[in-house]
């Protein structure tokens, strides 16, 4: 099975999300959270699911009905969550 490795900007993206909604919708939070956890069991899994983005090895992969965007590169020893993004966001410049 292939390890899970978490880009430092993709935590720091998890945390503002958190951060931005936990006083207003902590439900929300929750919500967002889970779609990430069931996101990252199934990717472990799929890997190849995802939606290729460009010529790199960059998959994208939405969290649940939520309008956030996992981005991540998978190889054959570790899945690597690169970003997570709003999808209004201009996420193809960030990565």
């Amino acid at each position: 099975m292939r390890r899970l490795v978490w880009a430092k900007r993709a935590q720091t993206d998890l945390e503002s999300i958190e951060r931005y909604w936990l006083d207003e919708r902590p439900d929300y939070v929750a919500e967002v959270m889970a779609a990430t956890r069931h996101a990252i069991l199934f990717l472990l899994e799929t890997p190849g699911a995802g939606s290729p983005v460009g010529s790199r090895d960059l998959r994208r992969w939405r969290l649940g009905k939520t309008p956030y965007l996992m981005l991540y590169r998978v190889s054959r020893s570790e899945l690597r969550i690169v970003r997570i993004h709003h999808e209004r966001q201009n996420w193809r410049r960030a990565t």
